[in-house]
C-alpha cells in the first residue's frame, strides 16, 4: 500500500494520469534577466507547451510571454497562444490534414488582439525520434480587433518545421511560417522561431534552451514590422 501511494505521489502531475497513455510532451520554461546601476532594466520570457502524437491525430500547443522594463518605461509587453492540430490519414502515410489558430497581443501595437484560423494539407517529409521534417499548405483568415482594419482578411499558409537531436543531449528546432493575403499578394506576414536545447545531467528533465522569434509585418502602420526576441531559459519537462 505504501508503495502505491508513493507512486501516485511522484505522477499526480503527470499528463498521462490525467489525459492517458498516450505519448505526452510537455513543459515550462522561463528567463530572466535584469540590472541595476547607473541603468534599471528587467525583463523575463515565459511559456509552456503541450504535445501530444496518438494514432490519430497530432496536437501541438504552445504559449508565451515577454516583458522588458527599463529605467520603470516598459517597452515590450507581448503575448501568444498557438494551437495546431494535425490528423493523420494513415497510420503509414505521410500526408495529413490540419487545424491551427493563433492569437497574439502586443500592447504596443496599432491593434489590441491579432488573430488567425487555417485549414491545409501537411506532409511528414521525415518522421523519426532523431529528425522531423515537415511542410504545410493552407488557406484561411486573419483578422485584427480594435485596430484600423477590423475585418477578416483571407489569406494563404506556407510553413515548415524541422527537429533534430544533433547529439544524444542536444536538440535543434525551426519553424517558419509565410502568410500573403490573396486581394493583395505583396502584403503578407512571417514568423519564424528557433531554438537550441541542452539536457541537463541533473535534474534529468531540466534543459538549457537558447531560442530566437521574429515576427515580420509587412503592414506595420507606423511601427517596426520585426518583433524580435531572444532569450536563454531553463526548461522544465513534466
Amino acid at each position: 500500500m505504501r508503495a502505491i501511494l508513493e507512486e501516485a505521489q511522484k505522477t499526480w502531475y503527470s499528463p498521462q494520469v490525467w489525459f492517458g497513455p498516450s505519448p505526452w510532451d510537455c513543459g515550462v520554461e522561463l528567463g530572466v534577466n535584469g540590472s541595476s546601476g547607473t541603468s534599471d532594466s528587467f525583463s523575463v520570457h515565459s511559456g509552456a507547451f503541450i504535445k501530444r502524437e496518438s494514432r490519430f491525430s497530432m496536437i501541438d500547443f504552445d504559449t508565451n510571454y515577454n516583458f522588458t522594463k527599463g529605467n520603470g518605461k516598459a517597452s515590450q509587453n507581448n503575448a501568444s497562444v498557438d494551437l495546431t492540430n494535425d490528423w493523420l490519414i494513415d497510420e503509414k502515410s505521410p500526408w495529413t490534414l490540419f487545424a491551427k489558430t493563433n492569437l497574439f497581443y502586443d500592447k504596443f501595437a496599432t491593434f489590441d488582439l491579432q488573430t488567425n484560423a487555417n485549414l491545409g494539407v501537411g506532409y511528414r517529409f521525415v518522421h523519426s525520434p532523431e529528425l522531423e521534417l515537415m511542410g504545410r499548405v493552407g488557406t484561411g483568415a486573419e483578422r485584427e480587433f480594435g485596430g484600423d482594419q477590423n475585418d477578416w482578411v483571407p489569406e494563404s499558409l506556407v510553413g515548415f518545421e524541422y527537429s533534430q537531436r544533433v547529439t544524444k543531449t542536444q536538440r535543434f528546432c525551426a519553424k517558419i511560417e509565410y502568410f500573403p493575403e490573396w486581394h493583395q499578394v505583396g502584403e503578407y506576414r512571417a514568423v519564424g522561431d528557433v531554438g537550441w536545447e541542452i539536457e541537463l545531467v541533473q535534474p534529468s528533465n531540466l534543459s538549457l534552451k537558447l531560442s530566437a522569434s521574429d515576427r515580420y509585418d509587412s503592414t506595420p502602420e507606423g511601427v517596426s514590422p520585426h518583433l524580435m526576441n531572444y532569450s536563454v531559459l531553463l526548461l522544465l519537462k513534466l
